[in-house]
């Protein structure tokens, strides 16, 4: 009897050690970014703000043939663009960089305002909510900026 017992747990185990081999420990798709000043933001995000970048909120003029100024500028030779076109452009690029650039500020305070309220343990849902409603807002006027443009 003690040999089968044996026999079973032997095969038990081998049966086992595969899975126990190949097993990986569960990971968070956030792992890592615990470590963020604002956690909701990549470090890449807060740049992109702070530049007045694209970050795809002007795609959908983009994408269907309406250029921001910008891309505009990066094709004036190609396009053949005459001095005042070209001063044009940059004067909406310009305008359209400052103010994303001063909406990019807010965003990225209002994140930091909603993230220190949860590191704090202050989550009470008015304030939760005014700041995600302030948070669209901006972006909302931020993705209008790059379309307007």
């Amino acid at each position: 009897m003690d040999e089968v017992i044996m026999k079973f747990n032997l095969a038990f185990i081998m049966l086992l050690l595969p899975v126990c081999l190949f097993a990986q420990p569960a990971t968070s798709p956030y792992a890592g970014e615990e470590q963020r000043e604002i956690k909701a933001l990549a470090p890449q995000e807060i740049a992109g703000y702070r530049a007045g970048a694209g970050m795809g909120f002007a795609k959908a003029a983009e994408l269907n043939h309406y250029p921001g100024p910008k891309h505009v500028m990066e094709l004036a030779e190609k396009l053949a663009l005459t001095p005042e076109q070209n001063a044009a452009v940059k004067e909406s690029y310009d305008r359209m960089r400052q103010s994303a650039v001063q909406l990019g500020e807010q965003i990225i305070d209002q994140e930091k305002a909603l993230n220190d309220a949860f590191a704090a343990g202050d989550v009470l849902p008015e304030r939760v909510k005014e700041l995600i409603t302030s948070i669209a807002e901006l972006k909302g006027k931020l993705r209008f900026v790059h379309l307007q443009a």
